[in-house]
């Protein structure tokens, strides 16, 4: 019986992490927002997601939606701020890896931001 219940939380646990992260696929445009340009649809609060260096549709992100974000962003390619950003999340960006802030971006308390790549800001950026 414990062998039992271990498999189905093991097994339980790998599900929600899968479920957890979502890449960048650029297979339609850079709109964020648009389902069909990630894996597992569009992000949601708590996910992970992962932006490759270069996506399969060529097209990098452009970010313009809500202007918060709750979530990790692995970042190896370039994603674009077009809008105030507070986040509450995770962002990493990673080295070779481009962050353009056009608007302003507010790095929240209790958040993370890890730029080992390039910050291109022509707005405002308040850690």
């Amino acid at each position: 019986m414990r062998k039992l219940i271990y498999t189905f939380l093991v097994t339980m646990l790998c599900f929600s992490l899968s479920q957890a992260q979502t890449v960048w696929t650029g297979a339609v445009d850079s709109d964020w927002t648009n389902g069909s340009n990630w894996s597992a649809g569009t992000p949601s609060s708590g996910q992970t997601v992962t932006i490759p260096g270069a996506p399969q549709g060529g097209n990098f992100p452009i970010f313009s939606g809500s202007p918060i974000i709750n979530y990790t962003i692995q970042n190896g390619g370039t994603i674009t701020f077009n809008t105030v950003v507070f986040n509450s999340g995770t962002i990493v960006n990673f080295s070779g890896a481009t962050l353009v802030i056009n608007d302003a971006f507010i790095n929240g308390g209790g958040s993370l931001f890890d730029n080992d790549g390039i910050l291109e800001n022509n707005g405002t950026l308040s850690n």
